[in-house]
């Protein structure tokens, strides 16, 4: 592989993968940004003026060291829409059309794949040349003489081109964009390669992605290319195939601010007015796009209406409307001088004031009002002015309220739903926008359609703006002398339109007529005596009815009492103990029971008008006495007998319940004796069974004995076995 170049350039073989190393670009984007120092200003400022810094106002106010409490949580906000959601303005769309930067980075991010990052530098400093790109190239991988080929043709290099293309680079090939080498030498201007490769059957309306060549060179404002192009056939009508971005010719020079191409494509034919499908026109699109050449030529030489709607859709705005929402002063100032109206209303109702305002453009506000007559206190569609979008954190947002002030906006103008400018700064948590407002004269004291106070609101997100407040209210407090002579001295309070009036006791109005005084006070005292008679009344009607129901009961618990008393005494001498001629005397002249057999139930309904018992009641009565028939023959003598009876019976009762308690205990004792019986028993069993295992061995042991007597073996020391004689002893 070394014949091949790839050791000498030091492109990695197809075998291999590439290692990339970090590269530095060669372009460095830079942005500037304009900063603004904080104005200062002095404790007594000049109508129309804000103080930029607190801190100044607190020291002159108050010496000592401030304290700020937490007051509770931030305040509800209600249902009234989010108005930064409404400007709904999208930024331009950064691929609609191609930059030296997109394909430098496009084409250097695949050599680095490739492995020829430095060749493309050597080719971009010349150090391959037309003699020497032979001996370089030849080897070298097809991918790379295709890519070296659009790098070349980028680079205007065409003395590189025809070598390149000999050594077998396609003419047609695309890189990654869409872009072949035609495309790319339309777009940097390079009339001789465009000439060599029309020459070699390069197509010359060729659009492998989005753009034709003529496209390119409208990007790249080659006038002459294009010139090229045109006399050798290039469609003047080709359109961007790119979905929301069908440009055709002049809007791609639009794009650009290519004025050049652009009078050349009119000339030619290109029609102007032609719309996309995103409803713009080429003014539109000058105008959203700051091009302010080629938005001047329009506006000259050609008749597009300069207050003409983009056809969007419902999204309906003017080139003014796109103008101020991107904050481009000279275009505003050229539409404006060309007869621009600038009070004319989009599709969300904002003005161009509104959006001018929204983007924080001190310069386009000011154009607006002094060039275009703009309304400061124009409504939208939710009664918003200007001064409601120049609520944001921007730090231009304080001197474009002041200068919408200054030009008669209304500081206090509520929106649909009853917020000012001032609710919705201290919403946000915005503490310069409020303190500026509050210096112009808003009032902390308007309420929302909820019932909200600014001052409530302010207390809560930014409670360090209250000294602007505190130093506004006493600077309105003055003292005068009166002129009529005496020694009185005046205290004249101005407040500006602060709803106060609840704190202040003027003693300019005039005091009510006396027989309002008189009429008020006799009425406050018919009003005393009446209540007191009538709840006087009230109170002795309730203890007279109580005195009532107390009577009645005590009575009736008298009875009561009475009857149960009788009742007692006679059944106590209803007795077996009392003589027989007395008992029948008792009998005779007893007045609640004159027969111990007999009893009357006496049962009332509640209602003392209702006559008839439940049926419920009357079936309980009826089965209670025909069980009482059977018994009711029956004398006071065997009444007595009975109960007399059954006081033995009960003692006989109680008796054989103690017996039967007896007996159950010492049947659970003979129980227990049988058990510890058979327990014994059987450890008595045991003990035979050991007994006679015992005599088993003694017998064995005994035999033994004898035959070692026999042969004359024994031991006379042991204690097991026993001599003959032993024995017989």
């Amino acid at each position: 592989m070394d014949n091949f170049g790839y050791r000498e350039m030091g492109w990695p073989s197809p075998l291999q993968t590439p290692t990339q190393t970090p590269t530095r670009s060669r372009l460095i984007s830079s942005f500037s940004s304009r900063t603004r120092e904080p104005e200062e200003f002095p404790l007594n400022p000049p109508p129309y003026k804000h103080v930029g810094n607190i801190d100044l106002l607190e020291r002159a106010h108050d010496k000592g060291t401030k304290e700020y409490l937490f007051v509770g949580p931030s305040p509800p906000a209600e249902d009234s829409p989010n108005m930064y959601q409404s400007f709904d303005f999208l930024a331009p769309d950064p691929e609609a059309k191609i930059t030296e930067d997109m394909v430098r980075r496009s084409l250097c991010e695949r050599a680095l794949t490739l492995g020829a990052t430095r060749f493309f530098d050597d080719v971009e400093c010349g150090l391959i040349t037309g003699d020497n790109i032979e001996e370089h190239i030849c080897s070298a991988p097809e991918a790379v003489v295709n890519l070296t080929f659009l790098w070349s043709a980028f680079l205007a290099r065409d003395e590189l081109l025809p070598a390149i293309l000999e050594a077998g680079a396609d003419i047609h090939y695309v890189e990654a964009s869409g872009l072949t080498a035609l495309h790319l030498s339309s777009f940097s201007g390079a009339s001789r390669s465009v000439v060599f490769l029309l020459s070699r059957g390069a197509d010359i309306d060729f659009a492998p992605k989005y753009f034709a060549p003529l496209h390119c060179a409208a990007f790249g404002n080659a006038l002459e290319v294009a010139e090229i192009l045109i006399s050798n056939g290039a469609s003047l009508h080709a359109v961007v195939q790119r979905a929301g971005c069908e440009d055709n010719l002049v809007h791609c020079a639009v794009r650009t601010d290519a004025v050049e191409c652009m009078e050349l494509f009119i000339e030619r034919g290109v029609d102007p007015a032609y719309t996309t499908s995103g409803g713009l026109n080429s003014l539109h699109l000058a105008a959203e796009l700051g091009s302010i050449r080629c938005l001047s030529y329009l506006l000259k030489e050609t008749k597009i209406s300069i207050n003409g709607l983009t056809k969007q859709r419902d999204k309906e705005c003017t080139a003014l409307h796109l103008a101020a929402a991107r904050g481009y002063t000279e275009c505003i100032e050229l539409l404006l001088s060309e007869g621009a109206k600038a009070n004319t209303v989009n599709y969300k109702g904002f003005t161009a004031l509104h959006l001018a305002a929204r983007c924080s453009s001190t310069e386009c506000v000011e154009a607006l009002l002094r060039d275009g007559n703009a309304n400061p206190n124009a409504e939208d569609f939710d009664k918003r002015t200007p001064l409601h979008a120049a609520i944001c954190n921007s730090e231009r947002a304080c001197d474009i309220i002041d200068l919408l002030v200054t030009w008669g906006a209304q500081v206090n103008k509520k929106d649909e739903y009853g917020y000012s400018p001032l609710h919705i700064a201290a919403l946000d948590g915005l503490s310069n926008c409020v303190e500026t407002l509050i210096f112009l004269g808003a009032d902390v004291t308007s309420k929302s359609k909820r019932g909200h106070t600014a001052l409530s609101v302010i207390a809560r997100k930014t409670p360090k703006s209250l000294a602007i407040l505190r130093h506004n209210l006493d600077s309105g407090i003055s003292l005068t002398r009166s002129f009529e002579g005496n020694e009185e001295i005046q205290i004249e309070f101005d407040f500006g339109e602060l709803n106060l009036s609840i704190l202040i006791n003027d003693p300019v109005l005039e005091d009510p007529p006396l027989i309002f005084e008189l009429s008020s006070q006799a009425i406050f005292i018919l009003f005393l005596m009446f209540v007191t008679i009538i709840l006087m009344n009230l109170l002795v009607g309730i203890a007279v009815h109580d005195i009532q129901g107390l009577r009645k009961t005590a009575g009736l618990s008298k009875l009561v009492r009475q009857t149960k008393l009788i009742l007692f005494v006679e059944m106590g001498l209803f007795s077996a103990l009392l003589p027989r001629c007395l008992r029948k005397y008792v009998y005779r002249t007893a007045l609640v029971s004159p027969e111990a057999g007999k009893v009357i139930l006496s049962v009332k309904p509640l209602n003392p008008r209702e006559n008839r018992l439940p049926t419920d009641i009357m079936m309980a009565a009826y089965e209670l006495a025909q069980l009482n028939k059977m018994k009711s023959a029956r004398s006071a003598k065997e009444v007595l007998q009975k109960t007399r009876f059954s006081k033995r019976y009960e003692n006989d009762r109680q008796n054989d319940h103690n017996f039967n308690i007896e007996i159950r205990s010492m049947q659970e004792k003979i129980d227990q004796t049988t058990f510890n019986l058979k327990k014994i028993d059987q450890e008595m069993r045991h003990l035979n069974i050991l007994l006679l295992e015992q005599q088993t061995l003694l017998q064995r042991l005994v035999k033994n004995s004898d035959r070692s007597h026999a042969y004359g073996q024994y031991y006379p020391d042991s204690p097991v076995f026993f001599s003959n004689s032993d024995i017989v002893k």
